[in-house]
């Protein structure tokens, strides 16, 4: 056994090794699921806090909008004494309880509405920053366990050229063979240490990916389990590109940044015209001389005859609200690429998975009749070594295909906006259209 034969036991022994130090310090599960990697992504990822973080400034802010409806309280406290040539020495003692209040002001509902409408719009795009985050999860995932299968694929072909190898020296020694059949088969030796090279290579990386968007420290190397097993159900395509048009969540985020922008249109609006408040006042206060209360109530309209600068703010609400618009426009056609671009992926993979079962049963069959027919001296080597080419390639264009199904369901999933922790995210939205065709 070469060292290179110890390439992927030693890569499983050092990720067992890690994740044994590394289970206690942040409580991984062993294995860790498809469903255990969202939950770990979800409380540890920061795209998730950045995007709560906006969610609750959104929401201070509109609670200070609906604050100025409310009636404000203070109280006050002044003491002074003063020394003068003519009057001699005074002071004063001053204390004071006022309340006032607004009831009613021009604009004030639309600024309210609109700091209302950007709560919403941050909740869906806190909404969407998960859906994000569990598609990345999710193609990572499987694109690990894709990678360690191709090792394992990699790893069986290093194994048959060396036995390939150890039968030619026998049969070169045997005088059965000629030395120049060594040659071919140290070729197929060196292509599959150099695959087993990538395939090791490529599992370290997307180890990586997954180790960043779980946000777990670089010493953390989690144990994947086994992938589950997923209804394909495809349904049709106009129906997923309609659920994702309805409640994709940066589709609703998008909706309610339109409305905001409608909502500032019209308030800068109001600061050209005829404004109107009517406010009221009231207190009790301790002087030096009197005490006793006060209140007053306020009216007022006011209409501006020259204002430049805010006939220049209704124009950059306008502009602000077309804007917004034809991004939204522009979102909705980025919506249907992606969820259309999904559906024909799974569509083509699952065509793939079919045609691959059969190519590595045919080429499996090619390769046992190919080695018999090396072993009563019908066929030479290179036509073994051929044979086991091909069905390593088929082998790998399986798994290939296998797990490119997977990532293009997650991702038509996600595409319709559907978050993948929940139960229903695996039923099409039509379940009568079940078969690919």
């Amino acid at each position: 056994m070469t060292k290179r034969r110890l390439a992927i036991p030693l890569l499983i022994l050092l990720a067992l090794c890690l994740c044994a130090s590394a289970w206690a310090q942040d409580e991984l599960p062993r294995p860790l699921t498809l469903a255990d990697a969202f939950r770990v992504a979800l409380e540890r990822n920061p795209s998730v806090a950045a995007a709560e973080s906006d969610l609750a400034g959104r929401r201070a802010s509109l609670d200070a909008q609906k604050a100025r409806r409310q009636p404000t309280l203070s109280a006050g406290w002044n003491w002074q004494t003063q020394q003068s040539l003519l009057h001699g020495r005074t002071t004063s003692r001053d204390l004071s309880l006022t309340l006032n209040q607004t009831f009613y002001e021009s604009g004030l509902n639309k600024s309210i509405g609109a700091a209302g409408q950007q709560v919403q719009a941050s909740e869906a795009s806190l909404e969407d920053s998960r859906r994000q985050l569990l598609k990345q999860v999710a193609t990572t995932y499987h694109t690990i366990l894709a990678d360690q299968e191709m090792a394992r694929v990699a790893d069986d072909a290093v194994s048959a050229a060396q036995q390939h190898l150890e039968l030619v020296n026998a049969r070169i020694e045997a005088g059965s063979a000629a030395p120049v059949d060594r040659l071919s088969v140290e070729a197929e030796l060196a292509d599959a240490h150099y695959e087993s090279v990538q395939t090791v290579n490529a599992v370290w990386q997307a180890i990586a990916q997954l180790q960043a968007l779980l946000a777990l420290p670089p010493i953390t190397v989690p144990m994947l389990g086994e992938a589950a097993e997923i209804d394909y159900g495809q349904g049709k395509l106009e129906s997923w590109i309609d659920e994702a048009l309805a409640q994709r969540p940066d589709i609703v985020a998008r909706q309610h940044q339109v409305r905001a922008a409608e909502l500032n249109v019209e308030q800068t609006k109001i600061a050209t015209g005829m404004s109107f408040s009517v406010v009221g006042a009231a207190g009790y206060g301790q002087y030096t001389d009197t005490s006793g209360e006060s209140w007053s109530v306020g009216a007022g309209v006011s209409f501006p005859l020259h204002d430049r600068q805010a006939q220049a703010e209704v124009e950059q609400a306008r502009a602000s609200l077309e804007a917004a618009r034809q991004q939204f426009s522009e979102l909705k056609l980025t919506v249907t690429r992606e969820v259309s671009q999904a559906w024909y992926a799974l569509r083509d993979a699952s065509q793939r998975v079919v045609a691959a079962q059969a190519s590595v049963e045919a080429a499996r069959a090619n390769l046992d009749s190919t080695q018999e027919q090396y072993a009563t001296g019908v066929t030479d080597i290179v036509a073994v070594t051929d044979a086991e080419l091909n069905w390593r390639r088929a082998r790998g264009q399986l798994v290939q295909a296998r797990y490119d199904r997977n990532v293009a369901y997650y991702n038509l999933l996600a595409g319709s906006g559907r978050l993948l922790t929940k139960s229903d995210a695996t039923a099409p939205p039509e379940q009568e259209e079940t078969v690919i065709e």
